[in-house]
C-alpha cells in the first residue's frame, strides 16, 4: 500500500455559537477528498456550548482534535494548535495552514523545516 499523497489541513475551530459546524458538515466531503486528515484545536467555550457537535467530531477519525483548557488569545491558540499538529503529523509531508478571518482566506505552505 502506498502512502497517501494528500496533505493535512490544520485550523483552529473557535465556534462557541455552533454556527460553523453546519458549514463544516457541508464541506466535509470536499475536505476528505482533498486532505488526509484535519487537525483542529477546540477552545473551552466551544467544548462547553457545543457538546453534541464535539461528539460528532470525535467520532470521525478524519479529525485529530486538540482540546484547549481555556479560550486563549489568537496567538496562543495558533501556537498551541501548530505545536499539536507538528507533534502528531508525519514530518515528511507538506501541510497547509489556513486562517479564515473577516471572510478572507489566507494560505501558507509550511514544511517541517520551516515550522
Amino acid at each position: 500500500m502506498t502512502e497517501s499523497l494528500k496533505p493535512a489541513i490544520v485550523f483552529p475551530f473557535h465556534d462557541p455559537n455552533g454556527v460553523m459546524f453546519e458549514h463544516l458538515k457541508v464541506i466535509l466531503p470536499i475536505l476528505k477528498h482533498t486532505f488526509e486528515t484535519a487537525y483542529l484545536s477546540v477552545p473551552k467555550s466551544t467544548q462547553i456550548n457545543c457538546p453534541t457537535n464535539i461528539d460528532w467530531l470525535q467520532k470521525d477519525e478524519f479529525f485529530k482534535l486538540h482540546f484547549l483548557l481555556n479560550d486563549p488569545s489568537v496567538w496562543e491558540h495558533f501556537h498551541s494548535l501548530f505545536k499539536f499538529a507538528a507533534s502528531h503529523a508525519n514530518p515528511s509531508k507538506l501541510y497547509i495552514f489556513v486562517l479564515l478571518t473577516d471572510l478572507r482566506l489566507f494560505c501558507n505552505l509550511f514544511t517541517e523545516n520551516s515550522f
